[in-house]
């Protein structure tokens, strides 16, 4: 059940599978979040299907790596490669946990994650997207000593996570010696509690993090706010 579907973005597009987990809006809005130069090397932790390695290169020109556990699903990402023409993407078929012996520690110096949000306590029906969206295979604390050891000395780790649970990813983070330099919540509409945050941490910083304003992705009527319309690419 594969389709090729249209990024809307210079031309790229993605293969996925219609039953297998496919990338949602979080990792359009994180990959417009993170600040990365051209000459940055840049890791995508849980690549899937390559979304946001596609989306950063394009807009960076930066050199990214995409590593990722489920086989099938690198696999796609692989051949989304070849189909857009991207010699800078390239992905791995590895866990996570393995990446910083394979690559070296401090071999990046930008790393984003998309990672699971839940506990593993419900389960979807297919394997792939159990572990994609649920802490089975690894947890947020894996995630977080993975990007320590991939990271320079004030190399900096983008991620995106369920708002309500800020607190506890800032004390994960802060055990593996980062801190949030920037957040933004994420607003379905305006007046409503923020359903996501997207952050910006920094191996070895200081204390001290800039609130920046809500980003509130409807209008009253449903349709898309014009910032919104920017980063899904639809202006």
């Amino acid at each position: 059940m594969e389709r090729i579907d249209d990024l809307q973005y210079k031309g790229l597009r993605l293969i996925q599978d219609t039953e297998r987990f496919r990338f949602t809006t979080d990792s359009v809005l994180l990959a417009g979040y993170a600040r990365v130069r051209g000459a940055e090397r840049v890791i995508d932790i849980g690549s899937g299907t390559g979304v946001m390695s596609f989306l950063i290169n394009a807009r960076t020109g930066a050199h990214v790596t995409g590593i990722e556990l489920q086989e099938e699903t690198y696999a796609m990402s692989v051949r989304s490669a070849e189909l857009n023409g991207t010699p800078d993407v390239r992905f791995c078929n590895m866990d996570l946990r393995d990446a910083p012996a394979y690559f070296g520690d401090g071999a990046f110096d930008v790393a984003v994650c998309n990672p699971p949000y839940y506990n593993g306590s419900v389960h979807c029906k297919l394997s792939e997207n159990t572990v994609s969206r649920h802490l089975v295979q690894c947890g947020i604390e894996d995630v977080c000593a993975c990007a320590k050891r991939l990271l320079h000395e004030g190399g900096r780790l983008y991620m995106v996570f369920p708002a309500a649970r800020l607190f506890e990813l800032s004390y994960v983070l802060t055990q593996q010696r980062f801190n949030i330099k920037r957040a933004r919540t994420v607003h379905h509409r305006a007046g409503v509690s923020p359903h996501i945050a997207l952050i910006e941490a920094q191996r070895g910083a200081a204390f001290s993090a800039v609130w920046e304003p809500p980003l509130v992705l409807c209008e009253e009527d449903g349709s898309y706010t014009a910032e919104a319309a920017r980063i899904y690419h639809l202006e």
